[in-house]
């Protein structure tokens, strides 16, 4: 029921002409029938997308909780190998796979906290149909979640990559 937003990190100049690049990069990816000239000036004048998403299971908190810091310093960089970087890619950026179950792990921290079962696991499972494994919804894609990234991916942006980031939990590796 959450809204799920995704997060434009780019040089200035992509920023402001992001529909001519989600154009670009849509035609690139969808027709096989460009001209090798055409084909070559589209890839000059598009941008490499790549798609991240922050905390598919709810548990794992750390990568939606690093995005502002993350997603700061590349705003706010001088450094002129980052910002090279940025005027070739276009980083997409999901801050929370799943909202509702970031919600649920928040509230139950801040209930037991101060109490011997602060940092125990929800009891209960964060999605009622796929409990915390919304990435084994990918193939089926039966749930929200898993459409409005699909929809993203393979019918408005086209990304070149993918990646999913996770972590390791209270206990470590």
């Amino acid at each position: 029921g959450r809204t799920m937003y995704v997060l434009f990190v780019s040089s200035a100049d992509n920023i402001a002409k992001l529909d001519e690049l989600r154009g670009v990069n849509r035609q690139l990816a969808l027709d096989p029938e460009i001209p090798a000239d055409e084909r070559a000036s589209l890839i000059e004048r598009g941008r490499v997308f790549v798609m991240e998403t922050l905390s598919m299971h709810s548990g794992e908190v750390g990568p939606s909780q690093s995005l502002p810091i993350y997603a700061h310093r590349l705003a706010t960089t001088e450094d002129r190998e980052v910002l090279a970087r940025l005027d070739d890619v276009v980083l997409m950026m999901v801050p929370c796979h799943n909202p509702d179950g970031m919600d649920m792990v928040v509230e139950h921290y801040r209930e037991y906290l101060g109490t011997p079962y602060e940092g125990a696991r929800l009891p209960r499972v964060y999605h009622k149909y796929v409990g915390h494994d919304n990435n084994r919804d990918l193939p089926l894609q039966s749930q929200v979640e898993t459409k409005a990234l699909a929809k993203l991916i393979f019918e408005d942006w086209f990304p070149l990559a993918y990646i999913d980031f996770h972590h390791y939990g209270s206990f470590g590796g």
